[in-house]
């Protein structure tokens, strides 16, 4: 069984500049050797908008190739796909009537008979060591029109085909 989870890509760049700048819950941001070069590089830089626009333009940046390389997941007949949106019910931002669905699809898909609603409980989880904000569409503070652009520049088509409007 495949199951293919996904997240809207602006909110995973502004995602990675918070945890990599150590803006989690725990001030850590892991011990990747790759998560200690950019670190550095975007500590370097005097703000946000800058660190979030070296996070666009890099194409080594954490989870810039990802996008392109999943592709065979996004239209693999037999992957279940899920979004990150669908997943994290009202305390992401989303609904819990999405999230209960995607469960549903999810243990459908694995022929596993459990409630969705039960199973839906422990999956936003503040917890977790990476948790900064967790809220769908938390992107839409952070870019600024130079970085709409230089992400439709970077990223092409990636939001079409991944069912996000730009």
């Amino acid at each position: 069984a495949i199951i293919f989870m996904y997240r809207d890509p602006r909110d995973v760049l502004c995602s990675f500049v918070r945890y990599l700048t150590g803006r989690t819950k725990r001030k850590e941001y892991g011990g990747f050797a790759e998560y200690y070069v950019y670190n550095s590089i975007l500590e370097s830089l005097p703000n946000d908008d800058e660190r979030l626009m070296h996070a666009i333009i890099d194409p080594s940046f954490p989870g810039h190739r990802d996008y392109l390389e999943s592709l065979w997941l996004l239209r693999h007949p037999n992957a279940c796909k899920v979004k990150y949106e669908d997943l994290v019910g009202v305390a992401g931002g989303g609904s819990d009537q999405a999230q209960r669905d995607a469960v549903q699809r999810v243990l459908d898909h694995l022929g596993i008979d459990k409630d969705p609603e039960e199973c839906a409980n422990g999956i936003y989880n503040t917890k977790s060591f990476t948790f900064s904000k967790g809220q769908i569409g938390s992107w839409r503070e952070m870019f600024k029109p130079a970085h709409h652009e230089a992400f439709a520049k970077q990223f092409g088509n990636i939001l079409e085909w991944y069912g996000y409007t730009s």
